[in-house]
C-alpha cells in the first residue's frame, strides 16, 4: 500500500514540475537549456521511476506472473526511458563545448563554428538524440522477440538469482561504467565552461548524482531492493536539479551583462567603472606598490592602489552622504597624508561640511589626474591589461556565436534603456 501512494505522489508531483516547465519554458533560464531535451528528460525520468519503484517488491506487484511478452515490454520501457534521460544530458554537454570552448587557435575554431552553426540548434539536437536511440531500439526489438536474449539482458523479472554474479549482471555493471566513462568525458570538456544559469555546474551535478546506482549495480537481481532504492533517489535527485530548479531560477531576474569593449580600455574613468577591467587595474596596482611605493612618494604622487581606494571611498560617500564616511575618508588618507592634494583643498574639505555629497570633489578630480598621468599608461603596457585585451576578444567571439545561435529581441529594462537580449543562450560571465 505505501508504495502506491508513494506512486501517486511523484505522479502528481513529476505532472506539476512538467507543467510548470512548459508555462515557463520561454524564460530565459530554461529555454537556454533545450526546452525540447528537459521535456523530453522530465518524462521519461518519471516514466522510469514508476516503472523502478515496483522491482522493489516485484512480489507485491505480480511482476513475476507477467507472461512472456508482458514481461519483456515492461523491460523495454525501463531501458528506452533510461536512455531518454541519459542522452539528453550529453548531447547538452556537447552543445555547451561546442558553444563555448575556445582554445589556442581561436580564428580556426570560429570558421570550424560558423560551418557548423546547425549543432547549437535543437531540431538538430533531437535528430541526434533519434539517431543515438536507434541501438537501444533494436537492442530492445530483438530482447522481445528472441526468447534466448533473457540470457545477457539484465533485470529478468521471471528469473530472480542469488547465485552471484552472472552475465546479465555483468552487462548491467558494463552499461552502467560506459555510462559513467562518457559522463566523466562530458564533465572534463565543460569544466572551465562559465555561463550566466550554471548550466555546467548542472550537468557536473548530475554527472555526481549519476555514480549513486552503479555502486549498488551487482545487487540488480540478487537483492532488488538495496539497488532499486538508489536507482530512484538518482532519479529523483535529477528531477530537483534539472527541472525545478531552473523553474525556480526563472523567477529572479538575472542582472544585465556587461560587455568589454576596447573603448573602455582606452579610458581610466570608464576602466573604474566595470568590475572586471577595475579588479585588473587593482592587481596592477598591488604589484606596482610592492617594488615602487617609496619612488612614488619621492615624486610626491603616493601609492597608486591608495589613491584608488580614496577614489573609490569618495564615490561611495557622494552616493550615501554619511557624515561617518566623511570623517573616516579625511582621517585615513588625507590627515595622514597618505593621498598628497594641494594645501588649499585640504584645508577647503577640514573646515567643509561633512554631509555636502561634493565635500571631496576637488580631491578626487586630483586623484584622478594623478592616476591618468601616471599610472595608467603603464597600466596599458603591463600584463594585466593584455589579459583584457584579449579577453575582449574572447568575448567578442562569445557573443558573435551567441547571437548566430540566438532568438534576438529588443527588451527594455526597468529604467527604460534599450538592451539587446539572446532568448536561447545565456551570456558568458567573465571568469
Amino acid at each position: 500500500m505505501l508504495l502506491y501512494i508513494i506512486i501517486a505522489f511523484l505522479f502528481v508531483v513529476y505532472f506539476a514540475i512538467g507543467v510548470m516547465l512548459y508555462k515557463r519554458r520561454t524564460e530565459r533560464n530554461i529555454k537556454s537549456r533545450s526546452p525540447v531535451l528537459i521535456y523530453i528528460t522530465h518524462w521519461s525520468n518519471l516514466i522510469e521511476t514508476l516503472l523502478a519503484i515496483p522491482i522493489l517488491t516485484p512480489k507485491d506487484f505480480n511482476l513475476y506472473d507477467l507472461d512472456y511478452y508482458e514481461n519483456r515490454l515492461y523491460q523495454d520501457s525501463a531501458l528506452i526511458s533510461h536512455y531518454l534521460v541519459f542522452f539528453p544530458y550529453i548531447l547538452r554537454c556537447y552543445r555547451l563545448y561546442f558553444v563555448f570552448h575556445l582554445d589556442k587557435d581561436w580564428e580556426i575554431q570560429n570558421n570550424m563554428f560558423k560551418e557548423n552553426i546547425h549543432r547549437t540548434r535543437q531540431r538538430w539536437l533531437v535528430k541526434m538524440l533519434c539517431f543515438c536511440m536507434i541501438p537501444i531500439i533494436l537492442i530492445s526489438v530483438v530482447f522481445l522477440f528472441w526468447p534466448n536474449a533473457s540470457e545477457i539482458f539484465p533485470l529478468n523479472l521471471s528469473r530472480p538469482s542469488n547465485n552471484g554474479i552472472d552475465i546479465p549482471d555483468c552487462v548491467y555493471i558494463m552499461a552502467c561504467f560506459t555510462e559513467q566513462l562518457v559522463l566523466i568525458i562530458g564533465i572534463y570538456l565543460i569544466k572551465d565552461v562559465s555561463d550566466d544559469f550554471n548550466m555546467s555546474n548542472e550537468l557536473i551535478y548530475v554527472g555526481f548524482i549519476w555514480f549513486l546506482t552503479p555502486a549498488f549495480s551487482i545487487y540488480i537481481r540478487s537483492y532488488q531492493i538495496v539497488w532499486g532504492i538508489p536507482y530512484i533517489l538518482r532519479n529523483i535527485l535529477l528531477m530537483l536539479r534539472s527541472s525545478l530548479v531552473p523553474i525556480i531560477c526563472s523567477y529572479f531576474n538575472k542582472p544585465l551583462f556587461e560587455p568589454l569593449t576596447i573603448e573602455m580600455l582606452n579610458s581610466l574613468e570608464l576602466t573604474l567603472q566595470n568590475a572586471a577591467t577595475l579588479e585588473a587595474f587593482e592587481e596592477f596596482l598591488k604589484l606596482e606598490e610592492l617594488t615602487t611605493t617609496k619612488s612614488f612618494g619621492s615624486i610626491n604622487t603616493g601609492s597608486g592602489l591608495s589613491l584608488l581606494e580614496f577614489y573609490l571611498k569618495c564615490r561611495l560617500f557622494a552616493n550615501n552622504g554619511s557624515s561617518q564616511l566623511a570623517e573616516n575618508i579625511f582621517s585615513e588618507y588625507l590627515e595622514n597624508k597618505v593621498v598628497h592634494i594641494p594645501a588649499e583643498i585640504y584645508l577647503e574639505i577640514e573646515d567643509g561640511d561633512f554631509t555636502d555629497a561634493n565635500l571631496f570633489n576637488k580631491a578626487e578630480s586630483v586623484v584622478i589626474e594623478k592616476l591618468k598621468s601616471y599610472f595608467y599608461p603603464k597600466f596599458m603596457a603591463s600584463d594585466q591589461y593584455l589579459f583584457l585585451k584579449r579577453l575582449i576578444h574572447r568575448q567578442e567571439i562569445y557573443q558573435f556565436r551567441l547571437m548566430q545561435t540566438s532568438l534576438h529581441e529588443f527588451q527594455i529594462n526597468e529604467h527604460k534603456k534599450m538592451v539587446v537580449e539572446c532568448d536561447d543562450w545565456p551570456v558568458p560571465t567573465l571568469d
